[in-house]
């Protein structure tokens, strides 16, 4: 006769071999069914169950985004980095084809294609770096590693990727580049405005012959140089460039009377639209370049009026030659600790496991750099201003 504790104990393990056996057959990507409870289960302890909870935290503790895909592009895991990243929580995405909503409608073709390509290819992975969409519609960066499972007829069974969002660092990126082009820019102003003083300081070379040199050089400082033309009237003389015309809707313009009363005026035009910015397509900058040279054109033709005046000049223009030239080379010192800093802190955005609040204080750093080069730039305006009211 079989005792109670046998048949007791037989019932125990029937039940922990059904337990196992259901156990086995699930994706450790999917949800835990119910009657798997973190409660009643220690992590310590060496079953199924307590593994696949362990997995289950890992997943969800992961500063990557965890999807799963099955061969129909349909989510099947979607963990909570995922929701962090694009808003939208796992009941919204598991069982549906979130693409849609995830990536932007202009990029969409492309990342069917890439997915089509993937799945057609005999490979396991591939990265990628996608812009994507959050549940309230902002465009985030992304880097992609994906991973496919095929059966032994090379079917896909499913899609794992892993998603890292770049979006901070991208960002910093784009503020690197627009500060360098920023730069870049002012050097080509002031050398424009070097190169016109040199001109300008020539008494041998007669004012026509001055002002047709300053159109030829004039494109090379502005921010489009190839669609760049530009025209100086005076004294109902015209001196253009070599497709300067008078039909352009773009432009750009500064004049005076000397002290003679003759009228001066410089024109800058634009062959074709660009887009908009501080007057019609021209920069702010471009508008004080334009004044300055403006300025500089000015005081020549001032002081051309008599020999005295025209010693004068020479010495004026040298000087101001000088000034110019110790000012680049004092800029580019100046600058170069910026521009150092702004590299340096670029550099270390790049590193993903910063946390946000020393992210926050490496832009902040980013954004000082960037004003103490914009000071230079007014420094120097301010003492170009102050060499014309000294004449």
């Amino acid at each position: 006769m079989v005792s109670r504790e046998k048949i007791s104990d037989v019932k125990v393990k029937s039940k922990v071999k059904s337990s196992v056996k259901s156990l086995k057959n699930l994706n450790p990507l999917q949800k835990s069914p119910k009657v798997v409870s973190k409660k009643r289960i220690n992590l310590n302890e060496n079953s199924y169950e307590s593994k696949y909870l362990q997995l289950s935290e890992l997943l969800n503790n992961t500063t990557l985004a965890v999807i799963e895909w099955d061969s129909n592009s349909k989510v099947k895991y979607w963990n909570k980095q995922a929701e962090k990243i694009f808003g939208w929580k796992s009941s919204e995405a598991i069982g549906k084809n979130i693409n849609k909503k995830i990536v932007p409608k202009e990029d969409f073709a492309q990342m069917q294609e890439n997915v089509k390509l993937l799945l057609k290819n005999k490979i396991s992975t591939n990265t990628n770096e996608n812009r994507n969409l959050t549940k309230d519609n902002k465009i985030i960066y992304c880097r992609w590693f994906n991973s496919i499972l095929r059966d032994n007829n090379g079917k896909v069974i499913s899609v794992l990727s892993l998603v890292q969002d770049k979006t901070l660092s991208k960002i910093s990126e784009t503020e690197k580049e627009i500060a360098i082009y920023n730069l870049n820019e002012r050097v080509k102003e002031l050398s424009l405005l070097n190169n016109i003083s040199k001109i300008l300081q020539n008494p041998e070379m007669e004012i026509e012959e001055s002002f047709q040199k300053i159109i030829d050089i004039i494109p090379s400082g502005w921010q489009f140089p190839e669609i760049t033309e530009c025209r100086i009237l005076f004294d109902d003389k015209k001196f253009n460039s070599k497709n300067f015309s008078e039909k352009s809707k773009w432009i750009l313009s500064s004049e005076f009377l000397t002290n003679d009363g003759k009228k001066f005026s410089i024109e800058i035009i634009y062959l074709i639209k660009k887009p908009y910015d501080f007057e019609g397509p021209f920069l702010k900058e471009e508008r004080n370049l334009i004044n300055i040279i403006a300025a500089m054109i000015k005081t020549y033709l001032d002081n051309r009026n008599s020999e005295i005046v025209r010693k004068k000049l020479v010495n004026d223009l040298i000087h101001r030659n000088i000034t110019l030239e110790k000012f680049a080379f004092m800029v580019s010192h100046i600058l170069r600790a910026p521009i150092a800093n702004i590299l340096g802190i670029a550099e270390l955005l790049k590193e993903t496991d910063l946390e946000n609040n020393v992210k926050t204080e490496l832009l902040e750093d980013l954004k000082s750099s960037v004003t103490k080069f914009d000071s230079v730039l007014n420094l120097l305006n301010l003492l170009l201003k102050s060499n014309e009211k000294t004449n």
